[in-house]
């Protein structure tokens, strides 16, 4: 966006959110970030709807079952039930309203622009956002911005994620270089290595018209309003039953997440579990978790395994079914007196091995189906080679050329026939 369309949508949106800031800076998408469809569900779009021709968006993160963090801009003149939290990657997971908001006395200037969101009802995301109360930042150090802003294709309304540097560092604001901030940003996340929330975007120093969100970004630290925000945490809490994997005492008894099932455990709804994840695994339900089949023992912990399901693979309770033993057995190439040309079977890429039906065929291709693992070919395609006929020797050859013919153009993919057919 160029020229006098920039102009107009920076009118537009600091009319929307608040006073015109000062030289230099514009209230804050993540302008150069990518799109955070999986995780970050804890940063929410915060919509202000006033009326058909008073109307905008900005972002917040969640920190506690009812509260919200967000910019104290977005929030001027604006009555709690003109605002929603919308949840998920593009807003429409779900909405949930507001009942009360508190914000910082005096202005907005640098390190004031915070306030706090008190919602009607719980806001179902998990896991709420640790939030910094103590915390001593460094230059250099990384920070991950998470907001639902303007894009660099002009776009906005997805929740995109960005990585920034710490840059300055004062008792209540911080500036971050990297990827920036822009319009719809503000009240969104800075979080720490850790995915600890420790500022809340408020906005962005550009200083090229024509690109206005490319410079510093700016926020407010949290843990300089932490008490303010403990402080909501504690007047909005209703104690009631106990939710799994949020790191909250729902039912206020002292302990956290009390109660909730480990993977493996027989389960009825994802309640139940400390994953929230309770499906039909290996003929029972079960808490599980998503796993990775070829990630071997580091895919599910120790007492379970990555069992296939309809919809990938989940942990399961139990040992995995044995893998079929390979035979280990010795070549035992048949006499031209018990075999001839005709009396051939087809193996794989198309090696002949004698003895179509006899015991001798059998027990070889066992034998070949253990080899070739190692060599890295697919036991259900078979080697990728050339087939080439198989000719019966003469007796003065037979002991010369016996194991290369019984090999045949397959041992041209690997290693001799003697080492291939070795117990790995």
């Amino acid at each position: 966006m160029k020229g006098g369309q920039s102009a107009l949508l920076l009118a537009a949106l600091v009319a929307a959110c608040g006073p015109a800031p000062t030289v230099g800076t514009t209230e804050s998408a993540i302008y150069r970030g990518e799109e955070a469809r999986a995780g970050w569900d804890n940063v929410v779009r915060l919509n202000r709807w006033a009326s058909q021709f008073d109307a905008s968006s900005c972002s917040a993160t969640v920190v506690a079952p009812r509260v919200a963090t967000t910019a104290k801009h977005c929030l001027e003149d604006t009555d709690p039930s003109d605002l929603a939290l919308e949840l998920g990657p593009d807003g429409e997971s779900g909405a949930v309203a507001i009942a009360e908001l508190r914000v910082t006395d005096g202005d907005m200037s640098r390190g004031r622009d915070i306030a706090v969101l008190i919602a009607a009802d719980r806001i179902q995301v998990y896991p709420y956002a640790p939030f910094a109360r103590e915390w001593q930042p460094a230059e250099g150090d990384p920070i991950t911005l998470v907001g639902y802003g303007q894009r660099d294709n002009g776009f906005a309304g997805r929740r995109m994620v960005g990585d920034a540097v710490l840059e300055g560092i004062e008792e209540a604001y911080l500036t971050t270089s990297g990827d920036p901030a822009c319009f719809g940003d503000s009240g969104g996340a800075a979080f720490d290595a850790g995915e600890m929330l420790v500022g809340v975007i408020v906005n962005v120093f550009g200083f090229d018209p024509d690109d206005p969100c490319e410079g510093l970004s700016g926020h407010t630290r949290v843990d300089a309003w932490s008490a303010m925000i403990d402080q909501a945490i504690q007047d909005s809490t209703i104690c009631e039953d106990e939710v799994c994997d949020d790191g909250w005492d729902d039912d206020c008894d002292g302990l956290v997440d009390e109660g909730c099932l480990p993977l493996g455990s027989p389960c009825t709804a994802p309640d139940d579990c400390a994953s929230r994840d309770c499906r039909e695994v290996e003929g029972a339900s079960q808490c599980t978790r998503t796993c990775d089949p070829n990630a071997g023992s580091a895919a599910c912990p120790e007492g379970l395994w990555c069992a296939p399901v309809a919809d990938g693979a989940a942990c399961a309770s139990g040992d995995p079914p044995p893998d079929p033993d390979p035979v280990d057995a010795a070549v035992d190439l048949p006499d031209a007196a018990d075999a001839g040309p005709a009396d051939t079977a087809s193996y794989g890429c198309g090696c002949r091995i004698p003895g179509s039906a006899g015991r001798r065929a059998a027990g070889l291709s066992v034998i070949f189906l253990a080899a070739l693992a190692p060599l890295g070919v697919s036991r259900r395609r078979g080697p990728r080679c050339r087939p080439r006929p198989f000719r019966w020797p003469t007796r003065r050859r037979r002991r010369r050329t016996a194991r290369s013919t019984v090999a045949g153009s397959c041992a041209s993919a690997g290693a001799p026939l003697d080492q291939r057919v070795r117990r790995t």
